[in-house]
């Protein structure tokens, strides 16, 4: 999303919606953010390793993991297939947090049905 949209969205009251996969990852979906997911971004706290932050870098603000590495402050995407790694420097910043996710359980259509005993 570009900046201006991001700049109207206020953190405390709305959820936001994830749009594309790069912070989904294969090998560990229940740990990562998948299509559909919402999110929800505190921009009062300060990040730590690992978090999933929302970065604003040029005029994009885009959804990554924190990574510390040697005193540099590294953001990375979950999925394998976006390689992009961004540095913190003066036109990177972090602009939240996120602290909760929520994902709406799907029904399976090819797992088998189970009976319901009714009371």
């Amino acid at each position: 999303m570009n900046k201006t949209e991001f700049s109207k969205i206020d953190l405390y009251r709305q959820f936001l919606r994830v749009i594309s996969d790069s912070m989904f990852d294969p090998a560990n979906p229940h740990d990562s953010c998948a299509v559909g997911d919402l999110v929800k971004v505190d921009p009062s706290l300060e990040a730590e390793g690992g978090d999933f932050v929302m970065v604003e870098s040029g005029e994009f603000v885009t959804l990554m993991t924190l990574v510390i590495e040697d005193d540099k402050r590294l953001f990375r995407y979950l999925n394998p297939a976006w390689p992009d790694v961004i540095e913190m420097d003066d036109k990177t910043r972090i602009a939240g947090v996120v602290t909760m996710k929520y994902r709406q359980r799907s029904v399976d259509v090819n797992e088998p049905e189970t009976e319901v005993a009714r009371v």
